[in-house]
């Protein structure tokens, strides 16, 4: 979304933290149109408040940076960076801080499954060679409803896979990872979170629409939202904005 001219945005340094052995952690990840609508905070005393929340979070749970959006209907309220996207160099956070996504991923995917799903082409209950034919064939049929609800019976992350950071040159060659492994249990009967399932649906949405999985989800996902900068985040790119680990 665009407002014309660009306010200024307030960025000033909030709780500066050197966290010991702690993972990256934001607690709020600002999607690419708030970013483009940041605004200056109003001093009024919700804000004010606010503020002093996130100052308290962020010390007790050794958050070095993090970035805040609130909106209503179409206008944002209130944008704002706080700590440091990068400790090392002591690059602060503003509002157009670039933050990994991780799972949330998932609920985006879902919004191009239900784009298909209107369109008529992809049937949730076919089995996914409908759409992946290169995807080995197991002991039971394994559906995108199945893999969506986290019941088809794929893996999730062995030992420090969740850490590689082999960059694959497409979604097909992506699916080597596990695509070979047995089933864990039979589709449908048990609950086994698993972010290959989803792996398995950025495959089957480019069976479905025959587009590259990427492709797809900016002409019906971002594009529509004007989702300008929200972009893939390849390991070994360099991603303007992007916060370090």
């Amino acid at each position: 979304m665009n407002t014309g001219n660009r306010p200024t945005v307030r960025n000033r340094p909030r709780v500066r933290i050197r966290p010991r052995a702690r993972p990256w952690v934001s607690l709020s990840v600002v999607s690419a149109w708030l970013a483009s609508a940041a605004c200056e905070p109003a001093e009024d005393q919700s804000v004010v408040a606010a503020r002093a929340l996130l100052d308290s979070v962020m010390q007790a749970n050794s958050i070095p940076g993090l970035s805040v959006a609130v909106g209503m209907g179409s206008q944002i309220m209130w944008s704002e960076g706080f700590g440091y996207s990068d400790l090392t160099h002591d690059v602060m956070v503003t509002p157009l801080t670039k933050f990994r996504v991780g799972s949330v991923s998932k609920p985006i995917t879902a919004a191009a499954i239900g784009a298909l799903v209107e369109e008529g082409a992809l049937d949730l209950d076919a089995p996914v060679q409908t759409y992946v034919p290169s995807f080995p064939e197991k002991q039971w049929p394994v559906t995108t409803r199945l893999l969506a609800g986290h019941l088809g019976g794929i893996r999730h992350y062995q030992g420090e896979e969740n850490f590689s950071s082999v960059r694959y040159p497409t979604v097909l060659s992506g699916l080597a990872i596990f695509q070979d492994d047995p089933l864990i249990n039979e589709p449908g009967t048990e609950f086994s979170y698993s972010s290959y399932a989803w792996n398995l649906i950025s495959a089957v949405i480019e069976g479905a629409s025959g587009e590259a999985f990427l492709d797809y989800m900016d002409r019906v996902v971002f594009d529509p939202l004007e989702m300008g900068q929200t972009v893939a985040g390849h390991t070994d790119s360099i991603i303007p904005n992007r916060t370090r680990f």
